[in-house]
């Protein structure tokens, strides 16, 4: 399921390093939770309707945004749990509160789907000898193996494991402008991608894959899909 959030224009200015606020807003709303790890059950999008300044973004006509988690006991918890509590406690970030949330049911989107990306995929790749943690990109090798393999980590981690068998994950490289992006998110830069990708795999994982995202830190805002 989907929560489609509606926000009043800002009152500040939304710097341009903003998904963190977001992120930081939702474990806010679930107060005590084990969400603070780096398998994210569910995904955040990021926030539409804004320009772009030299200084950050204005949303002047206010913003939407959503939140999806998958269709399970747990998943349906959690977003009721943020429902229930931004309600009570609407502001977001810069000034910006929930004004209206609308419900989505997840759609049938058949044995494969082309996913777009509305906030960019991040992928991490195995760690170094040295201790460093490589970012991949789309056009890298191992790129779709390690959606995949995200993907099935997920699937066994909400008890989904007859789904794993043929459920796969990657870039769609018939997209005639994919981009990567060197993001600032607080004190971290992240090489993000803007690409597309092609989800195939029993309807029930493709569902799946849309309420959980692509790729790793979906929880933090990276890898959401519509």
């Amino acid at each position: 399921m989907r929560l489609h959030f509606s926000l009043s224009p800002n009152h500040q200015i939304v710097p341009f390093t903003y998904p963190h606020f977001l992120t930081g807003r939702v474990h806010k709303w679930l107060a005590d939770n084990a969400l603070h790890d780096n398998l994210s059950l569910y995904s955040l999008g990021w926030l539409q309707g804004g320009r772009g300044r030299r200084d950050g973004i204005s949303f002047s006509e206010g913003a939407r945004w959503f939140i999806s988690a998958p269709d399970t006991p747990s998943g349906d918890d959690l977003l009721s749990r943020i429902v229930s509590a931004a309600q009570s406690d609407p502001m977001v970030c810069c000034g910006m509160e929930v004004i209206e949330i609308a419900a989505e049911g997840t759609p049938d989107f058949g044995e494969r789907r082309v996913f777009r990306a509305d906030s960019p995929i991040f992928l991490r790749g195995e760690r170094t000898p040295e201790g460093l943690d490589p970012h991949l990109i789309y056009s890298d090798n191992c790129a779709d193996a390690v959606l995949t393999r995200v993907l099935h980590k997920k699937l066994a981690a909400a008890g989904l494991c007859n789904l794993i068998e043929g459920a796969t994950i990657r870039f769609d490289r018939s997209f005639k402008s994919p981009k990567t992006r060197l993001i600032q998110i607080q004190e971290s830069r992240k090489r993000v991608n803007v690409c597309p990708v092609i989800v195939e795999g029993a309807p029930e994982a493709v569902k799946f894959v849309w309420n959980t995202g692509a790729g790793h830190l979906t929880g933090c805002a990276f890898g959401s899909l519509t």
